[in-house]
């Protein structure tokens, strides 16, 4: 609080005149202080975070397919477990601690993220953001086309016989 700040204070009625009374001000807090959650200092970017979220879904998938073959498989340890090594390998002393909590909060921040991308672009008719099959589909179309040009004919020891 600011002390040549004027404040607007109700007198007590058990206070004599010319007596004195105590009055507390609130100290104005950050918003994200008060509902609990400190600041994020740490920046990851989009990739990583996205990279984050493919690596969360490839391990549940395993552990899936692992626990349907082996029936002694801990399905549900091995789930909650997969950011273990992961935090390992971050500083200890970061502003933000990278804990197993905050390595869930950021993949479930960049999953909504990506489904909002994905919506919103849906809702407009642009088709500019792509799921990771369409990726690996479009590299198996780029690689039909460099295939269909050697198809064609345009092959120069083709060109040279005729």
């Amino acid at each position: 609080h600011n002390k040549s700040q004027r404040l607007r204070v109700k007198v007590p009625k058990d206070c004599l005149p010319g007596g004195t009374f105590k009055v507390s001000v609130p100290v104005k807090h950050d918003p994200a202080e008060v509902d609990g959650e400190e600041k994020d200092h740490n920046t990851f970017s989009r990739e990583f975070q996205e990279l984050l979220d493919d690596y969360a879904r490839a391990h549940d998938e395993w552990c899936s397919l692992q626990s349907s073959v082996d029936k002694t498989f801990s399905l549900f340890k091995e789930k909650q477990a997969k950011y273990d090594p992961l935090v390992a390998l971050f500083p200890t002393n970061l502003l933000t601690p990278v804990t197993v909590e905050y390595m869930k909060k950021v993949v479930r921040r960049a999953r909504q993220n990506r489904h909002k991308r994905k919506k919103n672009a849906s809702m407009k008719g642009d088709g500019s953001t792509k799921d990771d099959d369409d990726d690996e589909s479009d590299r198996e179309d780029a690689g039909d086309e460099t295939n269909n040009n050697n198809k064609d004919g345009d092959d120069e020891s083709t060109s040279e016989a005729a």
